[in-house]
């Protein structure tokens, strides 16, 4: 086998105009998809640079959302990066199946979103986000790849190179790289691509179809038809989400990658009564264990929807205050305010306006005191505060930073200055000013939890269990930390900590669905299924999905309780669920139970919605010959080998069949193939060689 630096190489992935992805083999035995430049390509400059800025990028990011680098050198002149390989397929290849279900499609956009913000704030742009540059792992998780446009100045300078090799996907440019727009490339751009890749999930198609370039870009800067145009399930506050990263200016667009991941997770900006997103949040939190949901309920920010009933009142709009009863007046400043309220019980007002979830009165009451003294520090603070609520995020920065300079140790001002980096997407920043908070105020809990929350996402998960350790000794009762750490600890892959944390949320409170669902998980990973199963039949008891009831099939197959699995794929079909996966498992599931034309007819289903799955196809070879259906066998396999030559499993399945059709010699030949691939254990092979070549003789 070829030898590329450390790996070895075992099947060929994919190809492109560009490069080759192979299957390889890293020293450690562990598997990695290793990407070479063609050797063709190597000798342009530009080709080599846009290979090594994929690999810089990709060598400065370490996030649960963007595919890693495991490793990069030279081969015989050759550039090659190994990177993770993840088990699934590209959203891309998902979309050929149909659009996803709504639900669906805004899961997949938040966990990009979540990645996009992470890849900005390590001061990386993507520049060409498109869903063949997303990637779906089996287990749900969306992850970005592909950021050989990442800083490329070249790119934007010009939509196309000398050779004419365009950088970029068409239909999926945002109007300034599609006309080449130098200067407005920047982060909303990749708001625009994230838009896109929302609009595909939900569609089916790019936001920007034509049959020739010319066409592409005579409507790069046309409004794309409304996703609810083409699809009327799609509820109207999805439909304005998308259309706003669609925005051709891209001012228009949300300002951050992270104000997208805040949309998508607040849903519909409805009174807090009636919920906060409904299913779109139920299915971000539940599928992307997203840790901004459970932070949304400790920092206690009112939502615009809270405050759409209060129009902000102009500073002469301001609403009279009485002055106090005499034995609480305070001392009358240098300048009295208008109506004769003293400067302190002004402020004092105005922070108990702010407190009352009334940003806009406090901000005309303190704005009255500004005018006055522009000096006061308190009214400056609670101005800061006010504005951060109203979203003001960029003037409550200059009001911090003001207040900072008067008293460089006031804990407060650095805990909202560092609340707003945060808003902002400047997460290194927010972490170093949150840091300050609670250095100087080691109580601060909603410091601690927003830094949390920042170093989580930034893939920084120590730091992220560090604070929130001291959240649990500062509130070892609180169920929202517990349920955050535990949240962060299955992140980051510490399943028996997680786990810790679940049993002790679920023995206080058993009715906590989302940490029910995040245990479950855990315990099928950890192999613990009959523990995994009491906690899938509490949840399916309450409210049975489809998901939950595929979940609870796997860990029955794998307990080997067959009948029951297949009763359970059963009822997740019945209730929607209809891909590969699901197929694919219930065929086993119907193997398993002797009924093998049952696993044929699903091994095809499976198929039809996924062609591309190897394993599928070798599957579906051995039930078509334990039915006699040689002829058909030969052909899945056939199909087997051409998307995974390297499988020797399914050379020795070839030879066997070539055999039982009395093709002897061709059979000898497929399995001297297999025996060269160096097999687990090749004595089934050698004794099927042997009788196809004693039947050989016989025949001659």
């Amino acid at each position: 086998m070829e030898r590329v630096g450390p790996y070895v190489v075992q099947s060929e992935l994919a190809r492109g105009g560009m490069g080759v992805v192979y299957r390889a083999q890293a020293a450690d035995g562990s598997p990695v998809a290793l990407k070479l430049l063609l050797a063709q390509r190597s000798a342009s400059p530009n080709a080599r640079r846009r290979f090594l800025t994929e690999v810089e990028a990709l060598a400065r990011l370490r996030h649960p959302g963007v595919v890693p680098v495991l490793g990069a050198g030279e081969h015989q002149g050759v550039p090659y990066m190994a990177l993770e390989l993840v088990d699934g397929e590209s959203l891309a290849a998902r979309l050929r199946r149909g659009p996803l279900p709504v639900f669906e499609a805004l899961r997949v956009a938040g966990q990009v979103a979540q990645a996009l913000s992470y890849v900005h704030g390590c001061g990386v742009l993507h520049r060409d986000l498109t869903p063949g540059n997303v990637l779906l792992r089996r287990d749900g998780q969306a992850l970005l790849t592909d950021f050989g446009l990442a800083r490329d100045e070249q790119a934007e300078h010009s939509r196309v190179t000398q050779s004419g090799v365009f950088l970029g996907t068409p239909g999926y440019w945002s109007p300034e790289q599609a006309l080449g727009r130098r200067g407005a490339v920047g982060p909303r751009t990749d708001v625009y691509g994230l838009g896109a890749v929302l609009y595909a999930c939900l569609t089916g198609r790019a936001p920007v179809e034509g049959g020739t370039l010319s066409e592409l870009l005579i409507r790069a800067e046309d409004p794309p038809t409304p996703p609810r145009a083409l699809r009327p399930e799609v509820p109207e506050w999805v439909d304005a989400l998308c259309l706003r990263c669609l925005a051709r200016d891209p001012e228009a667009r949300f300002a951050s990658a992270e104000a997208v991941a805040r949309a998508l997770v607040r849903g519909p900006e409805v009174p807090a009564e009636r919920g906060l997103g409904g299913v779109a949040l139920v299915a971000v939190a539940l599928a992307a264990l997203s840790l901004s949901v459970v932070v949304g309920v400790a920092w206690g920010r009112s939502r615009p929807a809270e405050r759409a009933e209060a129009p902000s009142p102009s500073p002469a709009e301001a609403p009279p205050v009485q002055d106090p009863e005499p034995e609480l007046e305070a001392v009358p400043g240098p300048a009295p305010l208008p109506g004769g309220r003293s400067r302190a019980f002004a402020v004092a007002q105005g922070l108990a306006q702010l407190e009352a979830k009334k940003p806009e009165v406090a901000l005309a009451i303190l704005q009255q005191v500004l005018e006055l003294h522009p000096e006061h520090t308190p009214a400056r603070l609670g101005r800061a505060e006010a504005l951060r609520e109203l979203d003001r995020w960029e003037e409550a920065l200059d009001d911090y930073l003001w207040v900072l300079e008067q008293s460089p140790r006031s804990p407060v001002a650095w805990a909202g200055r560092g609340a707003c980096l945060h808003d902002l997407g400047r997460e290194e920043e927010a972490l170093d000013a949150l840091g300050e908070a609670v250095r100087l105020d080691p109580s601060d809990h909603r410091s601690r939890t927003r830094r949390a929350t920042i170093a989580s996402k930034l893939g920084r998960f120590e730091l992220a269990v560090d604070e929130l350790d001291q959240l649990v000794l500062q509130a070892p009762d609180s169920e929202v930390i517990r349920g955050m750490r535990a949240t962060v600890l299955a992140t980051a892959g510490r399943r028996e900590a997680a786990l810790a944390d679940c049993d002790w949320l679920l023995a206080r409170r058993p009715d906590q669905r989302t940490i029910r669902a995040i245990r479950a998980n855990l315990l099928g990973v950890l192999k613990r299924y009959p523990r995994a199963l009491e906690d899938y039949d509490v949840l399916i008891r309450e409210a049975p999905s489809a998901k939950l009831h595929h979940d609870r099939a796997l860990c029955r197959a794998h307990l080997g309780q067959h009948a029951r699995a297949l009763a359970d794929y059963d009822a997740a079909v019945a209730l929607g669920l209809d891909d590969a996966a699901i197929y694919a498992n219930r065929a086993l599931a119907r193997h398993e139970l002797e009924d093998v034309a049952g696993a044929v007819e699903d091994f095809t289903r499976a198929l039809e919605r996924d062609p591309r799955d190897a394993t599928t196809w070798r599957r579906r070879a051995l039930d078509l010959n334990s039915l006699d259906r040689h002829p058909e066998a030969l052909g899945d396999l056939e199909r087997s080998l051409e998307l995974d030559p390297g499988d020797g499993g399914t050379w020795v399945q070839k030879g066997l069949t070539l055999s039982l059709l009395k093709r002897y010699d061709e059979a000898v030949e497929a399995l001297d193939h297999a025996l060269s691939l160096e097999l687990p254990d090749p004595t089934m092979a050698r004794k099927i060689r042997a009788a196809a070549q004693r039947a050989a003789a016989q025949t001659r």
